[in-house]
C-alpha cells in the first residue's frame, strides 16, 4: 500500500515458507493494525474486515486535495480498500 511508504506487513525467512497463505505481520513498534467492519468498528481476530495500518510512515495528506485526503484517511488511518483478517499469531491474510 503506497500510503504507508512501503512500511507495511511481511514475512521473512522460514516463517514465509511455513505460512505461504499469509500476507505477513507488522513491523513493530512503529505501526498499528486494525481491521474494521463497514461501520468503522474494529473487528476481533479471525473476522474479515477492511485492513488499515497506521504508522509514522503514513502519508499525511494529498497536496492541495482535501476532499481526496478525507476519502482515504479516517482519523489518521488510511483506507486500504483491502479485505483481510488477522489470526491468533498476528499474521494477516488479505482476502480481497
Amino acid at each position: 500500500m503506497t500510503k504507508t511508504n512501503a512500511c507495511g506487513i511481511s514475512l521473512i525467512g522460514d516463517e514465509y515458507f511455513d505460512h505461504s497463505g499469509a500476507t505477513g505481520r507488522l513491523y513493530p513498534p512503529i505501526q498499528e493494525l486494525a481491521i474494521w467492519d463497514k461501520n468503522g468498528q474494529e473487528v476481533p481476530n479471525g473476522f474479515v474486515g477492511e485492513l488499515t495500518v497506521k504508522s509514522v510512515c503514513n502519508m499525511r495528506y494529498y497536496l492541495n486535495k482535501p476532499e481526496a485526503t478525507d476519502e482515504v484517511l479516517q482519523i489518521g488511518w488510511p483506507s486500504a480498500g483491502y479485505l483481510g483478517k488477522i489470526n491468533e499469531e498476528d499474521k494477516v491474510t488479505i482476502l480481497d
